[in-house]
């Protein structure tokens, strides 16, 4: 009997679960709170135990990547798969220094050919590759070799022709040239040259139109070559690349009689077979779904809507397509028949889902999120089901990807991305991830140790920095008041746009200018003439709590509170001025050993002129900045998790952030090397290596972004709120802490001695100075503390660091490190 009610019982159901379900549930739980040490340590518990494999894919997914992935390149872009997908390749360096490698994919390691140049096919018999060199190599030139021999081929007939890509057609005997005529400013065309001896040789145009074709594509069977005409883009096969935005125009060209079908649709995209194509076209506002055969008929209205809908994508067998469709603010992905039935719904995330690509005819992939994060995710079309595919493993580093290519059989991806997720850099990575093969359990368990290791470290160097002031931090973050982030925000939200074209920028500042004061904060009007603008015609407001003990040194904090034309903008960034106000209303009375700066900067949106100005004037006025903070729409939860990125360039700052999260604020944070783009690229470019701030980009899910339905409801107080208390606590370490020293100077070693030396420290409170040095990777393997600004170091050998900070009189270390190579 109490068997029998345990079946009907959930209750009694979980009661009778295993304690390894029970583990699993509360290290889960862990996880979602952001209490990493608990979820790892949990994990670890699961993994080590008898039933282990049960658990491996769900800590997999949990803390990051389930497949093998292989790096590529550290430097590379343009990933692709030969058409049969056992050959990959991908470019890296620009202009004159680009090389193209093409690799084996079943060992990527092995480099079976490097190419000076760039935009290469490869034959589908991977017999013969043709690419561009580069403008220095020869201008107006296709170069081709054969992969088997090693030995260059020639090519007869392309004078007077520039060429800008090439593409072969089912085999190796023919290859498809797009060029424009010599001089010719208005048009080009696709050359068709043939196989002959030793070369290829042009034979002539085969798709003659007005206009820029691009992209060809020969379709399976042969007889058709698809072109995108005019406005046109890239064309998606039923398992290759796809193409991202839609643009009006393609054309399908018959090549055995030069016939051309015109078609004044957008994203293409074509069965396997190469039987049948589909693709969206606009009909005053409606949007049309559409589909026939390739080689004629009339064309069959799958969908028609008033909805936007977009990057349609057939499956393999050509019985099914993926579209994207916006049912209101956010993309969704949609199935349905080619015949017009059984239209559904994938998806139902907030985040945009979008460029759909089949793996198979069960399984696609497609990404998520805004432009400058999207991530990617498998999809199961049948239970639903989505997986996260690509991550840098870590529990806290974001890593932002950019381009998504899957192998002709959908086993594989290449991906291009930052998994460092130093978005600074031009360099990103590309990765060749493998469907097929799954990490073991000993690559996860060593991942769990590595992050639990690195979590734990973070935390105790976070206590630690705080501990001297983490009773008064304490006091000041509890104060902060999500009702009062509420009336700031709904404040400013009435005032409509606040771009600098209309009124509510000028209410907005009238606005900052009053409550600030209210707060009894010292405050200016920065007034200036943006660019296009007569007279002075917006301001900056800046709010200043002078410093205590050296106040000529400046803190900086600011968040633009302009928004874009279309919109009000209640998180990009009503939601960053609202946390602002709130933090320096709770730090009014609370006055620092430095000073500290409130900035609320206009024309952030018209290309970053309020901070540019700002800065401007203090670099004429020869202002001691020695540290800034900028937060930017921090207001969009996607989910139940209050978390955001921390957005720095240097490192020690992200440290504290992290720490004064933790410890004083609910917020989680993640964090990515990150800057350009936003005000903090104006403090960066005057000071150099002393940013931190907190913003959704680069990890940007709200499809509410830049549009005129970025409204208040959209907005979590809560986690504002959380960003306020974080960005106190990190302000009041680093005003009340010495900043980074400067000057720090290295003597060549003799016999194994370097004299070391630094500008003291510019705070008055400094107590002595903290010295570490040793290899590069151990930097604190020998620290001794002195008092002046200068030591000798002995048994020096290459490859060591020396490090500096200082220290002051309430016990607290310098922020960040000043860091020296002490011999190459």
């Amino acid at each position: 009997m109490r068997r029998f009610l345990c079946l009907l019982a959930f209750p009694c159901a979980l009661a009778a679960q295993s304690p390894n379900e029970a583990v699993w549930r509360a290290s889960d739980l862990a996880w979602e709170k952001g209490d990493y040490p608990a979820a790892l340590r949990g994990m670890q518990v699961l993994l080590d135990g008898a039933d282990s494999l049960t658990y491996v894919e769900r800590v997999a997914l949990r803390t990051g990547e389930l497949h093998r992935t292989t790096e590529l390149t550290a430097d590379g872009a343009r990933p692709a798969f030969s058409p049969d997908g056992t050959l990959l390749s991908w470019e890296s360096g620009v202009g004159s220094a680009r090389v193209t490698r093409i690799a084996r994919t079943a060992t990527p390691a092995t480099v079976v050919a490097q190419l000076p140049g760039g935009n290469a096919a490869i034959a589908p018999d991977n017999r013969v590759v043709a690419w561009l060199p580069p403008a220095d190599l020869g201008r107006g030139t296709v170069a081709l070799r054969d992969l088997g021999t090693g030995r260059d081929l020639s090519l007869a007939g392309l004078d007077g022709w520039v060429p800008s890509g090439v593409t072969f057609g089912l085999d190796a005997s023919t290859l498809f040239i797009t060029a424009a005529a010599s001089g010719e400013t208005t048009r080009n065309e696709i050359l068709r040259a043939t196989r002959q001896g030793g070369g290829y040789v042009v034979q002539g145009p085969i798709a003659n139109a007005e206009g820029f074709k691009h992209n060809p594509l020969a379709l399976p069977g042969g007889r058709y070559l698809l072109v995108q005409t005019p406005g046109g883009n890239p064309v998606r096969l039923a398992t290759g690349p796809a193409g991202f935005r839609a643009a009006q125009g393609f054309a399908i060209v018959d090549v055995t009689t030069g016939e051309r079908r015109t078609i004044d649709g957008a994203a293409p995209t074509v069965s396997a077979d190469g039987a049948r194509i589909a693709w969206i076209e606009r009909e005053g506002g409606a949007h049309r779904l559409l589909t026939m055969p390739i080689a004629g008929g009339e064309p069959f209205e799958i969908i028609r809507s008033t909805e936007r809908i977009d990057a349609p994508s057939l499956s393999p067998d050509g019985t099914w397509i993926v579209y994207q469709r916006m049912p209101q603010f956010d993309w969704e992905l949609y199935l349905v028949g080619t015949d017009g039935t059984a239209d559904r719904r994938l998806t139902h995330d907030i985040q945009h889902d979008l460029f759909p690509q089949w793996l198979d005819d069960r399984s696609l992939i497609a990404v998520m999120g805004e432009a400058r994060h999207r991530r990617v995710h498998h999809y199961d079309v049948l239970t639903g089901a989505r997986t996260k595919l690509f991550h840098n493993n870590t529990v806290r580093t974001i890593a932002p990807e950019y381009e998504w290519i899957a192998s002709p059989d959908g086993t594989r991806l290449l991906i291009v991305a930052e998994r460092d997720g130093d978005t600074v850099s031009p360099e990103r990575g590309v990765y060749l991830m493998d469907l097929s093969e799954r990490v073991t359990p000993a690559t996860v368990r060593a991942r769990l140790a590595d992050n639990l290791a690195g979590e734990l470290a973070l935390r105790e160097r976070g206590m630690a920095t705080f501990r001297p002031i983490a009773d008064a931090v304490r006091e000041v973050t509890a104060a902060v008041e999500v009702p009062n982030v509420f009336r700031y925000s709904r404040d400013l939200f009435a005032f409509g746009s606040k771009h600098l074209s209309q009124p509510g920028n000028a209410r907005a500042i009238a606005y900052l200018d009053s409550t600030y004061r209210s707060f009894g904060l010292e405050v200016q009007r920065q007034y200036f003439s943006p660019r296009g603008a007569p007279g002075d015609s917006t301001a900056n407001v800046l709010a200043i709590l002078p410093g205590t003990t050296h106040p000529e040194l400046i803190y900086i904090v600011s968040s633009h509170f302009d928004s874009r034309a279309e919109g009000p903008g209640a998180d990009d960034n009503t939601s960053g001025t609202a946390a602002l106000l709130e933090a320096a209303r709770v730090m009014a009375q609370h006055p620092q050993a430095a000073t500290i700066v409130f900035a609320s900067f206009t024309g952030e949106e018209s290309g970053l002129q309020g901070s540019r100005e700002w800065v401007r004037q203090a670099v004429r006025d020869s202002l001691r900045v020695v540290g800034a903070l900028n937060n930017d729409m921090i207001g969009f939860a996607n989910d139940h998790r209050l978390d955001n990125t921390i957005r720095y360039s240097n490192p020690g700052i992200r440290d504290i952030q992290h720490a004064a999260a933790m410890q004083f604020s609910d917020l989680i944070t993640y964090d990515a090397l990150y800057y350009k783009s936003t005000d903090a690229a104006a403090y960066y470019e005057a000071w150099g290596d002393i940013v931190g701030g907190i913003g959704s980009y680069p990890v940007l899910g709200n499809p509410h972004y830049h549009q005129p339905h970025d409204v208040l409801e959209t907005i979590n107080h809560q986690l504002v709120a959380e960003v306020s208390r974080t960005t106190v606590a990190t302000l009041m370490l680093l005003a009340s802490s010495p900043s980074r020293l400067g000057g720090l100077t290295a003597t060549a070693p003799s016999d194994g001695v370097v004299e070391l030396s630094w500008r003291p420290s510019p705070e008055g409170d400094v107590t002595g100075y903290l010295v570490s040095w040793g290899p590069a990777d151990e930097p604190e393997r020998w620290t001794r503390r002195v008092t002046a600004p200068r030591t000798q170091l002995r048994e020096v050998v290459p490859g060591m660091v020396a490090r500096v900070k200082a220290m002051n009189a309430k016990g607290l270390e310098g922020w960040d490190w000043a860091q020296v190579p002490l011999a190459p």
